[in-house]
C-alpha cells in the first residue's frame, strides 16, 4: 500500500474538518483533496455542506460517492444539480442512487442523452409547454 502525503496550509483546515465530518477517513480525504484541489476555493458553509446534503437526502448518495465523484462538489448545484435532478423527477425516473454521470456530462452530451430516450404522445406526462400537443416522458438509462 502506497501511502500518500498531503501538507494543508491553516488556512484549509475548515475543509479538512468537514470532509472528516461527513464520514471520510484520512485516505478518503487525501484522496479527495488530490483530485479536487479546487475543493478549498469553495466555501464550506455556502457550497460543500449543501452540496453533500442534497446528496445524501435527494440523489441517494453518501460519503463514498464523494470519494468516487469529488468532482460533484465543483458542480453548481443551483445550475446543475438540482435541475437535472428535477427535470428526471419530474417524470418519476430519478434513479436512486442518482448516476453521477448525468451529472458530469455537459448540457448537450445530458440533452442528448435523454433525447434519446423521449417518447413523444399524448397523455403521457405533464405539459412542458402552454402547447397541450406538447408532452413528453423521459425513461432515463443508466
Amino acid at each position: 500500500m502506497t501511502r500518500q502525503a498531503l501538507f494543508i496550509r491553516p488556512s484549509s483546515q475548515e475543509h479538512i474538518k468537514f470532509l472528516s465530518s461527513i464520514g471520510m477517513d484520512e485516505n478518503d480525504v487525501v484522496l479527495t483533496v488530490s483530485r479536487l484541489s479546487q475543493l478549498f476555493s469553495l466555501s464550506v458553509e455556502n457550497s460543500l455542506r449543501p452540496k453533500f446534503l442534497y446528496l445524501t437526502n435527494k440523489l441517494g448518495g453518501n460519503v463514498q460517492t464523494c470519494v468516487k465523484f469529488p468532482a460533484y462538489f465543483s458542480l453548481s448545484l443551483d445550475q446543475r444539480i438540482r435541475p437535472r435532478h428535477n427535470f428526471l423527477e419530474r417524470f418519476s425516473c430519478a434513479p436512486d442512487p442518482f448516476p453521477m454521470r448525468a451529472l458530469s456530462e455537459n448540457d448537450t452530451v445530458f440533452a442528448k442523452r435523454a433525447s434519446k430516450t423521449l417518447e413523444v404522445g399524448p397523455h403521457t406526462a405533464p405539459p412542458l409547454s402552454d402547447q397541450p400537443d406538447c408532452l413528453l416522458i423521459v425513461h432515463w438509462c443508466t
